[in-house]
């Protein structure tokens, strides 16, 4: 221990002592003040991962919140196609109805009337025809009528039309005001309607372009 500063003298060995000794006890502050940062490290770097994992969570959140979204919009969107493609057709009730409105009036003229180039709406007008041919009714040209009919989105399904002098007058044909009533209540049109293209007498049934109503 020759080699020691001071290990041959008595100063220079308590010199020693006691820079050994406030070496010691400096080190074992050291010591217990890196253990003690290291403690608190420890504890940032679990608070951080657990923001990390808790905004990784939220992201995927948003994610499926998005995608469940643009599922149900699509869902909404094919539901609004179907119904704009499906063909209209009468309930049985509706049949029922229109059958029984038109029942006593045998021998009644109606003009059917569907849009030029429209199979869909053809298609549908001639369920009517079947219906007024079946209660003894004169379907005039005895078939359903193409004409350049024109409609908006909200417009009826249907429209029973008389002439318009014949309204003001009051005097409907045979089974015009039972045949309007019968199609109000089977709600496919609001009211009864008048035209000046109708000549005294005639009554029509106008079927017009399938409203494009939004799926609910």
């Amino acid at each position: 221990m020759d080699w020691l500063p001071g290990w041959n003298t008595t100063d220079g060995a308590a010199l020693g002592a006691t820079i050994c000794f406030w070496s010691s006890v400096v080190l074992g502050m050291t010591t217990v003040g890196v253990n003690v940062i290291s403690h608190y490290y420890s504890e940032r770097k679990d608070e951080l991962a657990e923001a990390d994992r808790r905004s990784a969570a939220t992201i995927v959140s948003g994610k499926l919140d998005e995608a469940r979204e643009r599922a149900s919009n699509a869902e909404h969107k094919a539901a609004k196609l179907e119904g704009q493609l499906a063909q209209r057709t009468l309930s049985p009730m509706q049949r029922e109805i229109i059958t029984d409105a038109i029942a006593p009036f045998a021998g009644a003229k109606i003009l059917i009337l569907a849009p030029m180039g429209d199979a869909e709406a053809d298609t549908f007008a001639d369920e009517f025809v079947t219906i007024f041919k079946g209660q003894g009714w004169l379907v005039e040209s005895g078939d359903v009528m193409q004409a350049p009919i024109m409609s908006s989105p909200s417009s009826p399904d249907v429209e029973v039309a008389v002439n318009e002098a014949d309204n003001i007058a009051h005097r409907l044909p045979p089974g015009a005001g039972p045949l309007i009533d019968a199609i109000v209540a089977c709600n496919l049109a609001p009211m009864g309607y008048k035209s000046d293209h109708l000549t005294s007498g005639q009554v029509s049934i106008t079927i017009g372009h399938k409203p494009q109503r939004d799926a609910p």
